[in-house]
């Protein structure tokens, strides 16, 4: 999975962010799952649901410093 941190005015990348392009692997069944995320001040929560839009079961959840550009896999 690749992050992109932007900035929302124009979409170009955010000037605070070390790493233009964070990249991460999502193992298992859950590569294929739907991803969400929510922007938390310096950190990115992302959380990889089940395989369909009806299923809210949690497979994989990550905390993204999006500025130092460090990935946490949480659960």
């Amino acid at each position: 999975m690749q992050v992109r941190p932007l900035r929302f005015r124009d979409g170009t990348p955010h000037p605070c962010a070390k790493v233009q392009t964070i990249c991460f692997s999502v193992s298992g069944a859950s590569a294929h799952n739907l991803a969400q995320a929510q922007v938390l001040g310096d950190y990115l929560l992302v959380w990889i649901g089940g395989p369909s839009e009806d299923d809210f079961s949690l497979c994989k959840l990550y905390v993204i410093a999006w500025k130092q550009g460090s990935v946490t896999l949480v659960s």
